[in-house]
């Protein structure tokens, strides 16, 4: 299987939305995608809906992970 071919500054961690689909967003599932696409694609921003988390902990972990593969890209919430 060939690695999705990234053309967007903005990757979404979330289950969809329109309007930010027509602005062009990536968009992902699961941690693990996240994870990889940030190591392949130099995102500006990652947008998190933080409703996928169950915990506050769960979130945490994810942001450092997000830290700790040097993704340059801004985290929002």
């Amino acid at each position: 299987m060939l690695a999705p071919s990234y053309q967007s500054s903005i990757l979404c961690y979330s289950t969809g939305s329109q309007s930010l689909t027509d602005l062009g967003s990536e968009f992902v599932a699961d941690n693990e995608s996240c994870l990889a696409a940030l190591a392949e694609h130099p995102f500006k921003a990652l947008v998190v809906e933080r409703t996928l988390f169950s915990n506050f902990e769960n979130l945490q972990t994810f942001l450092r992970n997000v830290q700790s593969s040097r993704s340059q890209a801004q985290v929002i919430l």
